[in-house]
């Protein structure tokens, strides 16, 4: 994916007075001169030494002697993006560290648009992980579904209240409660795909942020459900006669207790929505024991930029590194990069045979789940642009908690 190099000072002085060498080091700058492979390739260079300066330096003393030499210094290699870091740390992993004219036999080929599509192995997924976040700053994590598919502010919250509505009248009816979807695929693919991303043991100042959004149809379902409620505790009062009846009275109540735990979920007692707060704090719960400080951001579905509506589709990774250096990685259909299974099998207990149900997760096989580099600058820009919407607006409608 990224291809890390260093390249010493040390060769370059050596280049100078080596006419094949010079050749071979320009014929590599016009082959890799398009902007896409500067997406690509990464120039490190070390904390302790000048290696810019030393550059720089070279550049000029060659001057006019060795043109070639100049334009790969100037024109390829201050130009590549960067990163300041200790090359002798044994827990860097660099691709390439060229000090010889031999170092340059083992340069691999470069793709100016890395992709890989599933279905991939584990080993596999992880050095892709790491070696995109190895010398990362800061990760935003991105994805509109995170917090739909996570909890049960969805579809799946609505058809829980519909089975409490529809079996009202068993007593003890339970609370409705916003909380983790444990089944769904995406706590487990966050946890994760962040600590692939931790296990880095370069990554111990590295900011983290998970961005998601609230879906309209979401906030207009449960709406909905509210004024479904509240049509059945009207449709029994309509009639005096039939508040009589002992049963429809309970009904009444429990209706009115389970619609005062739906609002509660949603709303404070100043009617004020808190629904954006609750499901932040379920989340970021999810991966408080993974010892980083993650932050969880709920953001607008909507940016309007200039004439321009952007709507918050993408699924990916903005990485961040030195010199507002960025990197945008697209995961295609989702950050849901496992898929959860179930199987049936027999086991013996007290002698007889009885079944459990285990459940398995395993990473997707569906081929538009991927992970590939964007490294055309019109196609970043529609990216990078997820760090420019606004923070989530609440702009509920009020509904009295005791209305």
């Amino acid at each position: 994916m990224i291809r890390s190099f260093v390249i010493t000072p040390y060769f370059l002085e050596s280049a100078k007075d080596n006419i094949t060498l010079t050749n071979s080091l320009f014929e590599f700058s016009l082959v890799h001169k398009d902007d896409s492979f500067k997406e690509v390739l990464l120039l490190i260079i070390d904390n302790n030494s000048e290696f810019i300066k030393k550059y720089k330096d070279i550049a000029s003393k060659v001057g006019g002697q060795n043109l070639r030499l100049k334009s790969f210094i100037e024109d390829f290699i201050l130009k590549l993006n960067r990163e300041k870091t200790d090359i002798n740390n044994k827990n860097l992993n660099i691709d390439l560290f060229i000090n010889d004219i031999a170092d340059l036999k083992k340069i691999p080929k470069i793709d100016p648009q890395p992709y890989i599509s599933f279905p991939i192995k584990e080993d596999k997924l992880k050095k892709i992980i790491q070696n995109l976040t190895q010398f990362a700053k800061k990760i935003t994590i991105f994805d509109p579904y995170i917090s739909q598919h996570m909890t049960n502010y969805s579809k799946t919250g609505i058809k829980q209240i519909n089975h409490l509505i529809k079996y009202i009248d068993i007593e003890n009816i339970e609370k409705f409660k916003i909380s983790i979807q444990d089944s769904q695929s995406y706590k487990y693919s966050l946890r994760k795909i962040l600590s692939l991303v931790l296990s880095n043991k370069l990554a111990n100042n590295l900011d983290i942020k998970i961005i998601s959004t609230i879906k309209k149809d979401d906030k207009n379902s449960f709406l909905e459900i509210i004024k479904k409620i509240n049509n059945q505790i009207l449709e029994i009062e309509k009639s005096q006669n039939n508040l009589n009846k002992l049963s429809l009275i309970k009904k009444k109540k429990k209706l009115y207790e389970l619609l005062y735990s739906i609002k509660s979920e949603l709303y404070d007692k100043n009617d004020n929505s808190i629904i954006v707060n609750k499901i932040k704090y379920i989340i970021s719960k999810c991966f408080s024991d993974l010892g980083n400080k993650i932050e969880f951001e709920i953001i607008n579905e909507w940016l309007k930029e200039n004439t321009e509506n952007r709507k918050f589709y993408k699924k990916g990774f903005l990485i961040e590194g030195d010199d507002n250096r960025q990197v945008v990685v697209d995961f295609g259909q989702g950050l849901n990069i496992y898929s959860r299974s179930e199987k049936e099998r027999k086991i013996y207990v007290n002698g007889r045979v009885t079944r459990k149900t285990e459940h398995k997760f395993q990473l997707q096989k569906n081929p538009e789940y991927q992970i590939r580099v964007i490294t055309n600058k019109a196609e970043k820009r529609k990216y990078s642009s997820i760090s420019r919407f606004h923070i989530y607006e609440e702009n509920a409608n009020k509904i009295a908690v005791n209305s």
